[in-house]
Protein backbone atom coordinates (compact mmCIF):
# COMPACT_ATOMS: atom_id res chain seq x y z
CA UNK A 1 0.00 0.00 0.00
CA UNK A 2 1.13 3.66 -0.59
CA UNK A 3 2.42 5.11 2.49
CA UNK A 4 1.35 8.67 1.12
CA UNK A 5 -2.18 7.99 0.91
CA UNK A 6 -2.38 5.65 4.42
CA UNK A 7 -3.82 9.15 5.91
CA UNK A 8 -7.10 8.26 3.94
CA UNK A 9 -7.55 4.82 5.64
CA UNK A 10 -8.22 6.19 9.03
CA UNK A 11 -11.63 8.70 8.01
CA UNK A 12 -15.09 7.63 7.31
CA UNK A 13 -15.38 8.39 2.94
CA UNK A 14 -18.01 10.88 3.73
CA UNK A 15 -15.32 13.09 5.80
CA UNK A 16 -12.84 13.72 3.77
CA UNK A 17 -13.28 16.69 1.80
CA UNK A 18 -16.34 18.41 3.84
CA UNK A 19 -13.63 20.43 5.62
CA UNK A 20 -12.44 21.92 2.06
CA UNK A 21 -15.81 22.60 0.59
CA UNK A 22 -17.20 23.80 3.92
CA UNK A 23 -14.28 27.14 4.22
CA UNK A 24 -16.13 30.37 2.60
CA UNK A 25 -13.75 32.50 1.03
CA UNK A 26 -13.64 36.16 2.83
CA UNK A 27 -11.57 37.87 0.18
CA UNK A 28 -12.98 40.26 -1.87
CA UNK A 29 -13.42 39.37 -5.74
CA UNK A 30 -11.30 41.44 -8.62
CA UNK A 31 -11.29 41.09 -11.65
CA UNK A 32 -8.98 39.23 -13.75
CA UNK A 33 -6.90 41.69 -15.22
CA UNK A 34 -5.79 41.01 -19.13
CA UNK A 35 -2.29 39.39 -19.39
CA UNK A 36 -2.29 38.64 -22.83
CA UNK A 37 1.28 37.11 -23.88
CA UNK A 38 3.08 38.15 -27.17
CA UNK A 39 1.83 35.66 -29.40
CA UNK A 40 -1.94 36.53 -29.01
CA UNK A 41 -1.12 40.38 -29.74
CA UNK A 42 0.96 39.44 -32.76
CA UNK A 43 -2.19 36.85 -33.99
CA UNK A 44 -4.23 39.76 -33.73
CA UNK A 45 -2.24 42.21 -35.58
CA UNK A 46 -1.22 39.58 -38.19
CA UNK A 47 -5.18 39.00 -38.84
CA UNK A 48 -6.17 42.79 -38.65
CA UNK A 49 -2.83 43.36 -41.03
CA UNK A 50 -4.68 40.56 -43.34
CA UNK A 51 -8.16 41.77 -43.09
CA UNK A 52 -7.42 45.71 -43.41
CA UNK A 53 -7.04 45.68 -47.19
CA UNK A 54 -10.67 44.24 -47.45
CA UNK A 55 -11.95 46.70 -45.64
CA UNK A 56 -9.81 49.76 -45.90
CA UNK A 57 -10.24 53.46 -43.68
CA UNK A 58 -13.81 52.31 -42.58
CA UNK A 59 -11.55 49.71 -40.27
CA UNK A 60 -12.01 46.02 -39.89
CA UNK A 61 -15.58 44.99 -37.93
CA UNK A 62 -14.85 42.81 -34.69
CA UNK A 63 -16.47 40.01 -36.07
CA UNK A 64 -15.06 39.71 -38.98
CA UNK A 65 -11.59 40.06 -36.78
CA UNK A 66 -13.45 37.54 -34.54
CA UNK A 67 -13.84 34.66 -37.31
CA UNK A 68 -10.73 35.36 -38.62
CA UNK A 69 -9.09 34.35 -35.37
CA UNK A 70 -11.62 31.67 -34.40
CA UNK A 71 -9.21 29.07 -34.44
CA UNK A 72 -6.57 30.20 -33.16
CA UNK A 73 -7.84 32.27 -29.95
CA UNK A 74 -11.29 31.84 -27.98
CA UNK A 75 -13.17 35.36 -27.34
CA UNK A 76 -11.46 36.14 -24.02
CA UNK A 77 -8.47 36.13 -25.49
CA UNK A 78 -8.89 38.23 -27.82
CA UNK A 79 -10.46 40.63 -25.93
CA UNK A 80 -7.70 40.54 -24.24
CA UNK A 81 -5.20 40.88 -26.46
CA UNK A 82 -7.00 44.09 -28.12
CA UNK A 83 -7.45 45.40 -25.11
CA UNK A 84 -4.04 45.80 -24.44
CA UNK A 85 -3.42 46.33 -27.84
CA UNK A 86 -5.34 49.55 -28.31
CA UNK A 87 -3.82 50.64 -24.60
CA UNK A 88 -0.54 50.69 -26.14
CA UNK A 89 -1.68 52.40 -29.42
CA UNK A 90 -0.70 49.17 -32.24
CA UNK A 91 -4.55 49.72 -32.83
CA UNK A 92 -7.07 52.24 -32.96
CA UNK A 93 -11.07 51.78 -32.80
CA UNK A 94 -12.01 53.27 -35.41
CA UNK A 95 -16.02 53.60 -34.48
CA UNK A 96 -17.80 52.05 -31.41
CA UNK A 97 -20.98 50.71 -32.58
CA UNK A 98 -20.73 49.02 -35.05
CA UNK A 99 -17.27 48.39 -33.49
CA UNK A 100 -14.61 48.14 -36.10
CA UNK A 101 -10.76 48.43 -35.61
CA UNK A 102 -7.47 49.19 -37.28
CA UNK A 103 -4.11 48.91 -37.39
CA UNK A 104 -1.56 51.77 -36.31
CA UNK A 105 1.93 52.70 -37.41
CA UNK A 106 2.95 51.47 -33.99
CA UNK A 107 1.13 48.43 -34.69
CA UNK A 108 2.81 47.86 -38.10
CA UNK A 109 6.23 48.73 -36.20
CA UNK A 110 5.80 46.40 -33.84
CA UNK A 111 4.41 43.01 -36.58
CA UNK A 112 7.45 43.88 -38.63
CA UNK A 113 9.59 43.35 -35.44
CA UNK A 114 8.40 40.09 -34.57
CA UNK A 115 8.38 39.06 -38.69
CA UNK A 116 12.10 39.69 -38.67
Amino acid sequence: MCVALSFLLDRPLGKQWTPALSTRQNGVMRPRGSRPDALQSVTVLEALNGLAAQHGAAGVPFKDLEAATRSRLNYRALTDALNALVNEGAVGRVSEKPARLAITDAGRKRLNEYRS
